[in-house]
This record gives structure tokens, sequence and C-alpha cells, in this order.
């Protein structure tokens, strides 16, 4: 039986599927909920999000967080 987990890397897929032994099998939307258009939009806007926490260019790559908690909190 494999072993699903959400995990939050940048960017990568948040689903990760790995076998009984631990070692990674696929990072994509597991068989059983391929179709459900609702669930991978909701995991790809959370990647996201993510993502856009890190600062990624030719120069520099960092993590620069939430620029305004409260607004994202609150939706906007």
């Amino acid at each position: 039986m494999n072993i699903i987990k959400i995990f939050l890397e940048y960017q990568c897929y948040p689903i990760w599927i790995y076998n009984e032994q631990g070692e990674l099998v696929d990072n994509d939307l597991v068989e059983e909920l391929k179709g459900e258009d609702e669930i991978d939009n909701m995991l790809l806007e959370i990647q996201n999000i993510y993502d856009s926490l890190f600062e990624d260019n030719a120069i520099n790559f960092e993590f620069k967080g939430f620029s305004n908690e409260k607004a994202y909190f609150l939706g906007r």
C-alpha cells in the first residue's frame, strides 16, 4: 500500500506518493483522484501561494514570506 503525503516544496506538486519502503514513487495527483478538478485546482492554488513566498530570479533565491499576513488571511 502506498503512502500519500501533502508536502510543500518550491515549484513541486504538493502530493507525494511513497511505496512501503519509503521510496518516492510519484509527485502527482493519485490515480483515484484524477478527474477531480476541484481537488486538483485547490492543490494547485495552495502550491501557487507557497511558491509566491519565494523570490526567484537570476540574482537571488530566498524565502520572502507574506507581504501582508493580515490581508492574506482575510482573502485579499
